[in-house]
C-alpha cells in the first residue's frame, strides 16, 4: 500500500468512526430525553394522586395514603 492509499484509507475509517460516535451520541441524547419525560409523566400522576383525599366520617379529610385504623381495610387486615 503506497502512502497515498493509506492515507486515503486512515481518513475513510476516521470518518466511519465519527458517524458511529455521531450516531451513539444521537442515541444516548435521545434515551435521556425519552428517560425525562417518562420521569416528568410518572411525576405529574404522582401529584394528581396526592390531591385525592378520603373524606373520614366524622374526621378531616386524609391523604390517599393514610389507612384509617377503623376503616374497612384494617378491620379485614386484623
Amino acid at each position: 500500500m503506497n502512502p497515498d492509499q493509506r492515507r486515503e484509507r486512515i481518513q475513510y475509517l476516521w470518518n466511519i468512526a465519527r458517524r458511529y460516535a455521531n450516531k451513539l451520541r444521537i442515541m444516548t441524547k435521545l434515551g435521556k430525553m425519552a428517560e425525562n419525560k417518562l420521569r416528568e409523566m410518572m411525576i405529574d400522576d404522582i401529584n394528581e394522586e396526592a390531591d385525592d383525599e378520603v373524606r373520614t366520617e366524622n374526621g378531616p379529610k386524609l391523604k390517599w395514603y393514610m389507612i384509617q385504623a377503623d376503616g374497612t381495610f384494617c378491620k379485614i387486615w386484623n
